[in-house]
């Protein structure tokens, strides 16, 4: 069976290293939110969730700027 495509926007892929501990404590986290919503929850999607919030966090911060701005984030 194929992986089910959860994202339905442009995307690309970034490898990510990470140390061993976060990433025990992500799959932890993981299992527990597809037992508690009944549905496939990655580590990939956990990460994915984290980045959004923290760049809405950066956007407060920071204000919404565009490429010729200051913040390296912003597209």
């Amino acid at each position: 069976m194929t992986r089910p495509n959860k994202l339905f926007k442009d995307t690309t892929s970034y490898n990510l290293t990470i140390e061993k501990k976060d990433y025990e404590e992500l799959k932890k986290y993981s299992t527990k939110e597809s037992d508690t919503f009944n549905m496939q929850v990655s580590i990939a999607d956990l990460i994915r969730t984290s980045v959004k919030l923290y760049l809405e966090d950066l956007h407060k911060a920071y204000g919404k700027e565009t490429n010729k701005d200051k913040c390296a984030t912003e597209k």
